[in-house]
């Protein structure tokens, strides 16, 4: 999957495109149903969490969601 998205961005001519993006996956996400959302599972996975927010720090960054909801909105909050 990064492969894919440094491509895109590689295709829009960005450089270093293996820089420019981070994938993060909840800790906790096999003890969770699988009805949950990515989202959900990110809120409730804290070492998942702080790596986002340290990554993001006090820049502005964007979340890619594949449809929106509430928790998407509280993850961005």
């Amino acid at each position: 999957m990064s492969k894919y998205y440094a491509k895109i961005l590689e295709l829009v001519e960005i450089e270093e495109p293996e820089k420019r993006f981070w994938t993060i996956v909840p800790e906790n996400y096999v003890r969770f149903h699988s009805h949950m959302s990515l989202s959900q599972a990110l809120l409730y996975s804290p070492k998942a969490y702080k790596q986002v927010k340290n990554l993001i720090a006090s820049r502005q960054a964007y979340i890619v969601p594949g449809k929106s909801g509430e928790d998407d909105l509280k993850l961005s909050i």
